[in-house]
């Protein structure tokens, strides 16, 4: 990119051009008293935003054994879901036999994987939940 003129008094000019960010000066000038200010500015580009790690989601499965209350429960406890959102996914775990409590990065979709069967053997369910890339 080449200088550009934004107007009589002021000129932007390119510094740097890295991959991340592209520093400019502005250059202000007193066309009066022949001084120049010169202020930085960085823009960052389009090519620079953080890459978002890999979303898995984490999927109920359904069984003859846990009660609905209970799935709900864990929908709302663990996966902070609304009573009736709740609701609506256990009934489609319950129809469909399975059915997707949340999307996480990793290690979080690994830790609610893993809060889900700890309760459910607390209270001696088979619930079960796997994993799926999304």
């Amino acid at each position: 990119m080449s200088d550009k003129k934004i107007s009589d008094e002021l000129m932007l000019e390119p510094v740097t051009d890295s991959i991340s960010f592209r520093d400019f000066k502005l250059i202000c000038s007193d066309h009066e008293t022949s001084d120049d200010s010169e202020i930085i500015i960085s823009e960052r580009t389009s090519d620079a935003r953080p890459k978002l790690p890999p979303q898995y989601k984490v999927i109920l499965l359904n069984d003859d054994y846990t009660s609905m209350d209970f799935v709900v429960s864990i929908l709302e406890v663990i996966f902070g879901k609304s009573p009736s959102e709740a609701v609506k996914i256990m009934h489609l775990v319950h129809v469909s036999g399975r059915g997707i409590a949340g999307v996480y990065a990793k290690e979080i979709a690994e830790a609610k994987l893993s809060q889900v069967h700890k309760r459910a053997r607390a209270e001696s369910f088979p619930l079960r939940c796997v994993l799926e890339e999304a």
